[in-house]
């Protein structure tokens, strides 16, 4: 797990005393050119402010603060949201977070980095997405969206301390991974899948061509990882995903969804959700 240092004035010369302790640490840098006595010379400077990540145990990292204190710096800690006697907590980031984060910072490759404010956002809302495709592949964040678009900026974010966003990114590079508070963006994007299956449905096999398909691997690219809250959510998911591989004819995709299918449907009560079984992939429980 990974730890956040933050110092007043970060001394680039904590990159040595890090090493020496064999600490990962991520510390990124970028050349800024500056006017210096009427001369133009390159200085390195943090890009992410004044922090440092650090991956180790907390007891050595907390030591470490504690006699270096000429660097200044101290490990942050999370807010306390409630009032009660519980002793604060070392902030903690996970390892797969502190990977997107990375991979992000990469994306700009020495250029200015798009930090978004923490405390204007509500993540709790928002989508988690990964793009796929394009310049930020293989990305995940929260997907922010202006009103009536699928398609947004991706925001990628440590815990309460800092967060980045993406440029514009089109719907057909996001796949959605699991829908936020808002489960009106989940039927939304059903509702609006239904009458296209049902076209591509109403075309003979033999005749159908690659642009009838079109928006059947537009759903399966988009949906086919998405994580759900409820066994009907899940069920309804899995059975056009299932009409998706049959209209493919991918056999392989059509038997594994068939056989993930029988156990959700297993756990299913709605007489509602097994309709919608028969009715959009043939399939009976």
């Amino acid at each position: 797990m990974w730890y956040v240092l933050k110092s007043p004035s970060l001394s680039l010369n904590v990159r040595d005393e890090l090493n020496k302790l064999n600490i990962e640490f991520f510390l990124p840098t970028q050349n800024e050119v500056r006017t210096v006595r009427g001369k133009q010379v390159r200085v390195e400077k943090p890009v992410v402010f004044n922090f440092v990540f650090v991956n180790t145990d907390y007891d050595i990292i907390r030591d470490f603060c504690r006699v270096r204190t000429d660097l200044r710096l101290h490990v942050m800690f999370n807010r306390i949201t409630n009032v009660s006697k519980e002793q604060p907590k070392p902030m903690v980031i996970s390892n797969h977070e502190m990977e997107m984060f990375k991979k992000a910072i990469e994306f700009y490759n020495g250029q200015s980095v798009p930090f978004v404010k923490v405390e204007e956002m509500d993540f709790e809302k928002g989508d988690v997405v990964r793009i796929i495709g394009g310049r930020f592949n293989g990305l995940e964040g929260i997907l922010v969206s202006q009103k009536g678009k699928d398609g947004g900026r991706v925001v990628v974010h440590l815990s309460n301390v800092i967060a980045i966003s993406t440029l514009e990114i089109e719907p057909e590079y996001l796949q959605i991974l699991k829908y936020g508070n808002n489960s009106k963006h989940f039927y939304k994007h059903l509702d609006s899948f239904y009458p296209r299956l049902e076209r591509v449905q109403a075309i003979p096999k033999q005749s159908l061509k690659a642009e009838d398909l079109i928006p059947i691997k537009t759903f399966v690219s988009r949906f086919s990882q998405l994580q759900t809250d409820t066994i009907n959510s899940e069920a309804k998911v899995q059975v056009l995903l299932l009409a998706c591989y049959k209209l493919l004819d991918d056999k392989q995709k059509e038997e594994e969804t068939t056989d993930k299918l029988k156990q959700i449907m297993a756990k299913v009560k709605s007489q509602t959700t097994i309709d919608f079984a028969k009715r959009w992939a043939g399939f009976e429980a």
